[in-house]
């Protein structure tokens, strides 16, 4: 049943609070905390009272902002209403969200979402530090809006929300609200008299600056948008995951019955530990296995980053390209936090000392950028790609065959091991060669020189 809406608006009792605690404020007295229910009564704000020194006070140089309890019943209520909008969710709600704003927190610490299981429903907490970033505070709320959509049907575990999806949604809400107006300190007779600065912005395309980003940076692979919760990520690398979950999010909603696997999705997360597998039986009719999602993304973005769908590079630019792809030294470890950069390796000499575990997970990325480069590349460089993509891939072939047998008989590594890798460096050997020839070609006076997009790098 939906609980009954409030009869009235969230800053009409923000105003008369505020009137009322004047006298109080002007007497020397401590307010006591205040608490405001947002305009469908789903959230439940409690915060510091209004205080006309925390009205005015000044930005803070830090690049936290100073919470303040009416502005975050609004937009809770805003993010709520944009992700049904976006989703085609209904606007009926279960489950309370109780929202409580820390004074005594140190500024800037990490917010605490807590999901309760009463008898019949559950109840949310989100424990927010008085002073916070903004990315941090509007990626919190979607992470318990979400979560009180997925567990609706849930009487077991809380769902977990994949990471990239909470990514996905933050940084579409990002472009469409201005967060900067919806949490400014201002006074409630302000609020009450103009709601105008409060409706979402008018954007054009909101995938721009994804179409930027990516058109300059090697795009995340379905596989790696299995993130964990205790990755730790730089704020590039952070945006970086930001656009291509983004760029993710909004093409499967524009699938036929898009929005409706999306909502069951969330909804599955609750009987799965691995999101994959929820995500798969939700879109199963257009992806049967994590490879025919890979196809597909890979397709997307081709067809993304350039506006015509029918352009090519010109040589020098894929064979810049190229370059990036099976040139550039290759991490094996990831980097630790504050630690510094792991060593890095040639494609050949990682082949020839890594463990293949680690090999596989490098050559299938490889492979990943390989195919969406040869979708772009002229005639005359689309044969050595190919060339890279099936060398490449049979080695993984070989490799795979040849592990399940040492697994069989108990040895780590075989002389049938050697005698692949040695065959696959030898045919590297050739194709660079070969590269290093139309490199030289497309660099001579006559040819096009102009380079488009060759500053491409990973982004993870």
């Amino acid at each position: 049943m939906r609980p009954e809406k409030c009869s009235f608006p969230v800053f009409a009792v923000a105003a008369l609070c505020w009137l009322a605690s004047i006298p109080l404020q002007a007497a020397g007295i401590e307010l006591p905390p205040m608490s405001v229910r947002s305009k469908s009564g789903q959230f439940t704000t409690t915060g510091p009272a209004f205080s006309s020194k925390s009205l005015t006070a000044a930005p803070e140089r830090d690049g936290l902002i100073r919470l303040h309890t009416p502005s975050l019943a609004l937009l809770s209520e805003k993010v709520s209403s944009e992700i049904r909008e976006l989703t085609g969710m209904d606007d009926t709600w279960r489950s309370r969200i109780l929202l409580h704003i820390e004074t005594r927190r140190r500024r800037g610490t990490d917010i605490v979402v807590i999901a309760l299981r009463n008898l019949n429903d559950w109840i949310y907490k989100v424990e927010i530090p008085e002073y916070v970033e903004e990315e941090k505070l509007l990626k919190a709320l979607v992470n318990v809006c979400l979560k009180e959509y997925a567990n609706r049907r849930s009487a077991g575990e809380a769902a977990e929300i994949p990471l990239w999806l909470v990514e996905a949604f933050s940084t579409q809400l990002a472009r469409k609200l201005n967060l900067g107006i919806l949490l400014n300190p201002i006074t409630p007779k302000e609020t009450w008299d103009n709601q105008q600065p409060y409706q979402s912005r008018l954007v054009g395309d909101p995938l721009e600056k994804a179409r930027e980003h990516l058109a300059n940076y090697l795009p995340m692979r379905f596989e790696q948008f299995n993130l964990g919760y205790d990755v730790f990520l730089s704020k590039a690398e952070w945006e970086h995951v930001g656009h291509c979950s983004q760029l993710m999010l909004l093409r499967l909603l524009e699938l036929p019955g898009g929005k409706p696997a999306m909502r069951g999705f969330l909804q599955e997360l609750p009987n799965f530990l691995n999101w994959q597998l929820a995500f798969l039986k939700s879109y199963g009719a257009h992806f049967e296995t994590p490879l025919d999602v890979e196809k597909w993304w890979s397709l997307q973005l081709v067809t993304f980053v350039e506006k015509d769908g029918r352009f090519r590079l010109t040589l020098l630019s894929a064979i810049q390209k190229l370059d990036q792809i099976v040139a550039s030294p290759i991490q094996l470890e990831p980097q630790l936090p504050g630690g510094p950069p792991p060593p890095a390796y040639p494609l050949q000499v990682m082949l020839d000392l890594a463990e293949y575990p680690i090999q596989r997970e490098a050559v299938g990325q490889i492979l990943f950028h390989l195919n969406q480069l040869q979708q772009q590349a002229p005639e005359e460089l689309s044969k050595l790609i190919q060339d890279y993509i099936n060398t490449l891939g049979a080695y993984l072939v070989r490799r795979d065959e040849a592990s399940a047998s040492n697994l069989s008989k108990g040895v780590s590594r075989s002389q049938k091991d050697r005698m692949i890798i040695r065959d696959t460096l030898n045919e590297l050997t050739i194709l660079d060669i070969i590269r290093s020839d139309i490199k030289n070609t497309a660099s001579t006076p006559g040819q096009p020189s102009r380079v488009e997009n060759s500053n491409s790098t990973s982004g993870l």
